[in-house]
């Protein structure tokens, strides 16, 4: 037989959970619409805006982008825009060029787990690079005067980007070769209208007066199995039919008049559920919430915080208030700044007309044509002076680097005063630095076509040890004709590095293998043909040179 006592304790858990679950509040939405103010309201006199947006050359065209299409991403609501003139207030966006930062390659490794428990490990490459475009703003009045300016993006804060990990090295460097003008132009591209977008959000909460039109709020009703639950719903569905009709540019008079019979309910039922008790307390916290919330929005701010603050003194769900009385400061703050005591206001723009004695403003100047990457640098003459200055790289048709009188890098320094132009003649610099990429000019002689003849030229050191250095070689005038850039590797034991496309390594497996006949077992993974003759396969061969071998 049950023993009586459990058997009483058992029925009181019932009836106090029956108790609780009595109290159960829920919450109901209801619309509102508002105008959002803005935190440094322009002169009230005000009505009209205009955008230009500048960039150097065709460097908006090579990534589909063009000054109409980004100047269609400043918006205004509370402003009329006007094209061809100046508005009252003027939005100047300037798009700096495209600097390309150095490419690596990177590994990952994952490990793969079989069912007889074995592990596969599986080595994928992925190539990285970086760019950096500048983007920054200026907005004047219509004679001139400064109002706002400053930059979204620099050259030093830039955006990294890896393409797809490949299994080999082969693989990803053929998808880099097709790919890598696309994805470094289509992830700019994104980069730019980001920053474009961010100008818009900035100067939109600086200045505009924007339409509030699908937000909503919610209501504390209790659940339907609760005594008063009729009541409450009906007061609420009051309160969500009256909203309803509630605009951000039209006056609230008739709203306050809809809805005072509720807040005269709420009021009037509050009392019923006395402070203290604890069985009754989530019903008036319903009452005191809703009457914040209500007055919050019919924007008697003294009212709603009072409300708010009786709220807190019951402690459940204390979070809704203290959000309640944040926006109440928040909104009194812009009221004091807009000197008005309301969010529906009508701003009518159907007549409103630029000035008719503004200012020109002065058009940024960019310095050279073209989609131009810029990049930091120096160069050593041939008299052994160390210039600092830029280096132009134009990538408008290709973005690898080619040197020579018609090549595409140009480098641009002031000396004495003057500004001076170098293409980087062999003849008459001993090396150059752009950005974290060295370059020298060394006696050398191309593989490339049968070149037998030994020369100074434009090397790229790519991988640099006490043991073994990997070079890249850039023709300068390519009097030969077709001669393509190569690699080359130099021991410390040679004087001059070795074309991998020479002669010695016509047979590349066999030429890879008698080269490292001095570590027995790199030129046995030569000799199978785990390498070829590109760039990070002959690096990869020089570390284990450097890093292994004895």
């Amino acid at each position: 037989m049950m023993n009586s006592k459990f058997l009483m304790c058992l029925l009181l858990g019932v009836a106090s959970a029956s108790l609780l679950s009595g109290q159960k509040i829920t919450t109901e939405k209801f619309p509102v619409q508002y105008t959002l103010l803005p935190l440094s309201p322009l002169n009230p006199a005000f009505t009209t805006f205009s955008v230009n947006v500048h960039s150097g050359g065709s460097s908006l065209a090579n990534l589909g982008l063009t000054p109409t299409s980004l100047a269609n991403l400043i918006k205004f609501q509370g402003f009329k825009k006007v094209s061809g003139t100046s508005g009252h207030f003027r939005v100047n966006v300037q798009v700096g060029y495209l600097s390309i930062g150095k490419e690596t390659t990177e590994n990952t490794v994952k490990t793969t787990k079989h069912k007889d428990g074995t592990e596969t490990k599986t080595t994928y490459y992925y190539r990285r690079t970086s760019f950096a475009i500048p983007v920054s703003y200026r907005v004047t009045d219509f004679e001139g005067k400064l109002i706002k300016e400053g930059s979204v993006s620099s050259q030093t804060t830039g955006k990294v980007i890896s393409s797809k990990q490949f299994a080999s090295y082969s693989a990803l460097n053929t998808y880099w070769q097709d790919n890598r003008n696309n994805l470094i132009y289509g992830e700019a591209k994104k980069f730019v209208t980001k920053q474009v977008k961010s100008i818009q959000s900035l100067l939109s909460n600086s200045y505009d007066y924007r339409k509030i039109t699908y937000e909503k709020d919610e209501l504390e009703v209790p659940g339907k199995k609760v005594d008063g639950y009729e009541a409450f719903n009906k007061a609420y569905e009051t309160v969500k039919k009256a909203f309803e009709n509630m605009r951000p540019n039209e006056p609230i008079k008739d709203l306050i008049t809809a809805v005072q019979p509720t807040l005269d309910f709420w009021l009037g039922t509050m009392d019923k559920y006395p402070m203290g008790n604890k069985k009754t307390e989530k019903m008036r916290h319903a009452c005191l919430m809703n009457l914040a919330t209500v007055y919050f929005w019919l924007e008697d701010l003294e009212q709603s915080e009072k409300y708010a603050n009786e709220c807190l003194q019951i402690s459940w769900k204390d979070g809704r208030p203290k959000r309640l009385l944040k926006q109440v400061e928040e909104v009194k703050k812009k009221f004091a700044i807009n000197k008005i005591n309301t969010r529906h206001i009508d701003r009518d723009l159907a007549n409103a007309e630029p000035p008719s004695n503004s200012t020109d403003d002065e058009v940024p100047v960019f310095e050279e044509t073209g989609n131009m990457a810029t990049m930091e640098g120096y160069i050593i003459n041939e008299k052994g002076d160390t210039l600092v200055g830029d280096f132009i790289v134009n990538t408008e048709e290709q973005m690898e680097l080619n040197f020579g009188p018609e090549g595409n890098v140009v480098f641009t320094c002031e000396v004495d005063g003057e500004a001076e132009k170098n293409t980087l003649d062999p003849t008459t610099i001993k090396a150059f630095q752009i950005k974290e990429r060295n370059f020298m000019i060394l006696s050398f002689t191309p593989g490339n076509k049968g070149n037998k003849e030994a020369g100074n030229h434009l090397m790229e050191c790519i991988y640099d040890t006490d043991r073994i250095k990997v070079f890249k070689f850039y023709p300068y005038d390519n009097k030969l004709g077709d001669v393509k850039m190569e690699y080359a590797f130099q021991k410390t034991s040679e004087e001059v590095p070795i074309s991998t496309s020479s002669t010695q390594f016509l047979l590349f497996k066999k030429g890879m293998a008698k080269y490292f006949a001095d570590c027995p077992d790199l030129a046995e993974l030569a000799g199978e043909g785990e390498f070829e003759n590109e760039e990070d396969s002959l690096i990869q061969a020089a570390r284990i040179f450097a890093e292994v071998c004895e």
